[in-house]
């Protein structure tokens, strides 16, 4: 709804968002986000939208990514972790983490349950939201992810895991590519029940 300019019916949800997470959030429970571009709605973009919500900052202030509440929050992780089996990991990270500074948590999380990783370092996938999913933006879609993205995974051995941090990026990915990445979610949860 924000990236299409529906900005009426974003502040509907945003406030009903923001009612219903508020609600966890004080009484200490954290809010975990394992999709990129909803934890940046709600850490950024919904300061613009309802800058009258009394409740959003204390809010976001207990909001996190799958990947930044296990690497910061949880002690002990690498007990959790019964494999000592290394796998590659190419990964790729969601604009909206990268945006907000938030991807080197995904690197530093995925090196610690013991993968080689490889970051892309690519830019966005061309996915950008739903602008992929539209027959206009086709092709101009494809472009994007063919600058960087999509050769370099061309170009990896059959060792190497593809991996991504958001469900816009996997299916983009898959689509153009005809390889069968993992969210970082999957990755980890495979990981710890080796």
């Amino acid at each position: 709804m924000i990236s299409n300019g529906m900005l009426d019916k974003a502040k509907q949800n945003a406030l009903r968002n923001i009612t219903v997470l508020a609600k966890y959030s004080e009484k200490g429970i954290p809010i975990i986000f394992s999709e990129p571009s909803c934890f940046s709605a709600l850490k950024d973009d919904y300061f613009d939208i309802v800058p009258e919500s009394s409740k959003l900052k204390d809010l976001s202030n207990n909001i996190y990514l799958l990947e930044e509440f296990l690497f910061e929050k949880i002690d002990g992780l690498e007990k959790i972790v019964t494999s000592d089996k290394s796998s590659k990991v190419f990964i790729h990270g969601h604009c909206h983490q990268r945006s907000l500074n938030h991807f080197e948590s995904s690197l530093d999380l995925l090196k610690r349950f013991g993968f080689e990783v490889e970051n892309s370092d690519a830019g966005c996938c061309g996915m950008a939201g739903s602008f992929g999913y539209e027959k206009d933006h086709y092709e101009i879609s494809k472009q994007i992810g063919e600058d960087i993205l999509f050769p370099k995974i061309r170009e990896l051995s059959n060792e190497n895991q593809v991996c991504v941090t958001g469900v816009s990026c996997l299916e983009q990915i898959k689509h153009f590519t005809h390889t069968r990445p993992i969210h970082i979610a999957e990755l980890l949860s495979k990981k710890i029940s080796e």
